[in-house]
């Protein structure tokens, strides 16, 4: 009943923008035998198929077990959710985006390859391979490759191989390869370390014995 109701509004919402867009761009009307062809065309973009509980859309939005799609603004799974475009994803196990502005909450590891992660909530690790990733917590390890990264908060470990992060805290261990760290924590309770503007800096947290 939800992919349903999905379906409808974001068929209407497509539709919308498409003829707003062609008005504005001064475009004769198009006729109404035109229009029904977009229409259709449309909605069949959006149609959510549904393969034996595993969801397949090309622009639409959608709930599953699984949820695949070129482009979605919505995807929620009940194992895996993957966007080549994304915006939303929730998934119970992990959730990728190949590009994209991306909200994703995961249970087991979020992923972005290109683009801008605003959120990344990873019950696993939380990664982004190139871009600015606003916001990252994870149980397990939050990284991002080459970008800037504005805050990480990971269990296990922090990092970034090059750029520039604005704070990182983790229970063992943050790093920055090549550039800067704004701030580093790691440890827990009274076994901790910090560092302020560290440069090419790796920061472990102390043991017991130290």
């Amino acid at each position: 009943m939800t992919n349903i109701a999905l379906f409808f509004v974001t068929t209407f919402i497509y539709f919308v923008v498409w003829y707003v867009f062609s008005i504005l761009s001064g475009k004769p009307y198009p006729g109404d035998k035109k229009l029904l062809k977009i229409a259709a065309l449309i909605a069949l973009l959006c149609v959510p198929f549904n393969i034996c509980g595993d969801v397949f859309t090309v622009l639409g939005n959608a709930e599953g077990r699984n949820v695949y799609s070129v482009f979605s603004l919505y995807q929620k799974a009940e194992i895996d959710a993957f966007a080549a475009v994304g915006v939303y994803q929730e998934a119970k196990q992990n959730a990728m985006t190949v590009t994209g502005l991306a909200f994703q909450k995961a249970g087991c590891d979020a992923l972005m390859l290109i683009g801008v992660p605003l959120y990344q909530r990873a019950g696993g690790d939380a990664n982004n391979l190139i871009g600015l990733s606003v916001y990252q917590r994870a149980d397990g390890t939050a990284s991002t490759f080459f970008g800037i990264t504005g805050y990480q908060k990971a269990g296990k470990a922090a990092g970034m191989v090059a750029g520039l992060t604005g704070y990182q805290r983790a229970g063992i261990e943050a790093g920055v390869l090549l550039g800067v760290a704004l701030y580093q924590k790691v440890g827990k309770k009274m076994l901790t370390a910090e560092r302020a503007f560290g440069t090419l800096s790796f920061l472990k947290a102390p043991t017991p014995q130290q």
